[in-house]
């Protein structure tokens, strides 16, 4: 069962007129509430990457970490870090500078030569986030895949039963946003076990707004 779009342009209509005023540009968010998932016995807890349709506009920060062409073209085309072996390394003497980088960084992509080296380095920082990289081949076009992490949102879940994500901004066109909720439910419904039967209420809001529910 798909979520009805109508049913999300209103809600998100409604967050955007109803919510009060900001000085500044509040982004536009999700949240899914969900159930019949006992994480205590095993329930499966969730990590998944989602390319939406659209730029949620913000700013989302992506590490590359390889060598040669790929970290070349990796820094032309607007990499937010490109990390090399030896810089690698160097974050292996430095935990705080490691700890830092896995705070700054939404997505880390790896040439999968190098995830041994990664692994060791900086999985104790990325994996408790969430954020192991995607290993990728040498040959890879960065390029195509930095513009696909332009438009990703990580949605996760660990010890509580809601899953959070930001899919735009206060000033986008509803229609917009929504379409991105929809991908965000449609990811969700992919990927929980008994998909939409899993999903109790599903809500979206401005950053300090309160929550408008989605009629499911």
């Amino acid at each position: 069962m798909s979520l009805k779009l109508d049913n999300i342009v209103s809600a998100v209509s409604e967050a955007q007129t109803q919510s009060k005023k900001r000085k500044f540009e509040e982004a536009m968010e999700v949240i899914v509430n969900l159930k019949g998932i006992d994480l205590k016995k095993g329930g499966k807890q969730l990590n998944v990457d989602v390319t939406l349709p659209h730029s949620t506009g913000q700013g989302v920060k992506v590490a590359v970490i390889g060598s040669g062409n790929f970290a070349f073209n990796a820094r032309n085309s607007g990499a937010a870090h490109v990390l090399e072996v030896e810089d690698i390394e160097q974050l292996e003497a430095n935990k705080d500078a490691a700890k830092a980088l896995a705070e700054e960084i939404d997505f880390f992509i790896a040439q999968a030569d190098m995830m041994p080296l990664v692994g060791r380095v900086l999985g104790p920082f990325l994996g408790p986030r969430g954020k192991m990289p995607r290993p990728v081949s040498p040959d890879t076009d960065v390029t195509n895949l930095l513009s696909e992490f332009s438009s990703s949102v990580k949605l996760r879940m660990r010890k509580n039963l809601v899953v959070q994500a930001k899919v735009g901004k206060r000033s986008m066109q509803p229609k917009i946003v929504a379409e991105n909720i929809q991908a965000v439910v449609t990811s969700l419904e992919r990927n929980l076990e008994r998909g939409m039967q899993n999903i109790d209420k599903i809500f979206t809001k401005t950053t300090m707004g309160p929550p408008f529910q989605i009629q499911i």
